[in-house]
């Protein structure tokens, strides 16, 4: 099998006869925790090498002469997208919009999605695309992933895109990823950008999988009788007294590890946070361990660090959703941190069953203070 970057690994999806294989990329912020200076470092190399790909092969798009609509693709890269599109903002005429598998976006914000499409492969196929500009406005559609395999979903919001009869006539297609595998890199409707080549899927030989029931744990129902869960906090003063309990820096203070957890499409506000945290302890000579991670949709299958030391994913929980309790999720590699902080848009009462199940999954794992924060 050829060879992969140091930063990504191969695990295996659970129960998906589409495509087995995932690409597990330690610097996006998801399934591994994470230093957000290492992610930060690589969105901002990654937008550099975007920046300099549009004005050589786009000249038009330079010195915001001709608009740009950059479109993420939820889940995983929905942080990215946004760090792009910050990046770029400076020096091209850029919009921002991101697909979303969250039905309710639509109902809050009262209006339909402009395109619906379909990501074949995945867990949750359905996409959709709200967005209250007007497409004829774009030159050019910047198409943002963290990783493509084949090409076929960028091609299908394009193809959605086309179809809604609102695009210009010199309306053109871009897509840009961190990882692409070399077949997609040669096709001419994938001219864009990639940070690093990855192997197409049938030349990668698949990990051996062993048993790993003990691996997963399933966190559901209440806490026990006299125990609370730390409520969603959504006033502005609330959150300010929560983030003053870990600044303190008075010499002698007990060194307290800090973990920051998105919430499946949710990443980048986390992220922002993780970062001036880590950039503020810097600045003020503090030793500790500022991690990065976020639940998701995807199941993938763990393996003992026993079994497979190389393998990237060795423990898996499975709680409700922030936005749906019916619908389970996934953090992976959870461990002891003292402090936790939790990113969700959601509700005090829709929140809860996937609060009280995270809070026993970290604290089984020996956390202390966990933090629950309404980003809304």
């Amino acid at each position: 099998m050829p060879n992969l970057p140091e930063n990504i690994q191969i695990a295996v999806r659970e129960k998906n006869d589409k495509r087995a294989v995932l690409f597990v990329n330690e610097l996006l912020g998801k399934h591994i925790p994470v230093s957000p200076s290492r992610v930060r470092k690589c969105f901002h190399k990654f937008a550099g090498l975007v920046s300099e790909f549009i004005e050589t092969n786009y000249p038009d798009a330079g010195k915001k002469k001709s608009p740009i609509l950059l479109i993420g693709f939820a889940e995983t890269a929905t942080a990215l997208s946004k760090s792009l599109y910050d990046d770029l903002s400076d020096d091209f005429q850029i919009d921002y919009a991101c697909t979303t598998r969250e039905e309710r976006l639509g109902q809050e914000l009262g209006i339909p999605p402009i395109v619906r499409f379909k990501e074949e492969h995945s867990h949750a196929p359905e996409h959709l695309l709200y967005f209250l500009g007007d497409l004829s406005k774009y030159k050019y559609f910047l198409l943002v992933d963290d990783e493509m395999s084949t090409g076929n979903t960028a091609r299908n919001l394009w193809n959605a895109l086309q179809a809604t009869g609102q695009l210009r006539e010199d309306a053109h297609f871009v897509p840009v990823c961190l990882a692409l595998n070399e077949k997609v890199l040669g096709t001419r409707e994938l001219d864009g950008i990639t940070m690093q080549t990855v192997p197409p899927h049938d030349e990668i030989v698949l990990p051996e999988i062993k048993d790993y029931s003990e691996l997963v744990k399933v966190y559901t129902g209440e806490l026990p009788e006299g125990e609370e869960v730390p409520p969603l906090l959504t006033e502005m003063d609330d959150k300010l007294k929560a983030f003053e309990q870990v600044k303190s820096y008075e010499l002698g203070q007990k060194q307290r590890n800090v973990l920051v957890i998105g919430t499946e499409e949710n990443m980048c506000g986390p992220l922002r946070f993780a970062y001036l945290f880590e950039k503020l302890d810097e600045q003020c000579k503090i030793k500790r361990r500022i991690r990065l991670q976020a639940t998701t949709r995807t199941p993938i299958i763990p393996q003992s660090r026993a079994d497979n030391i190389d393998y990237p994913l060795f423990r898996r929980a499975e709680l409700p959703s922030f936005y749906d309790p019916e619908r389970v999720t996934y953090i992976y590699n959870l461990m002891k941190f003292e402090i936790v902080f939790v990113f969700a848009c959601s509700d005090e009462e829709t929140s809860r069953p996937a609060r009280i199940a995270l809070y026993k999954a970290l604290k089984e794992r020996g956390c202390e203070d966990i933090v629950f924060i309404d980003e809304d």
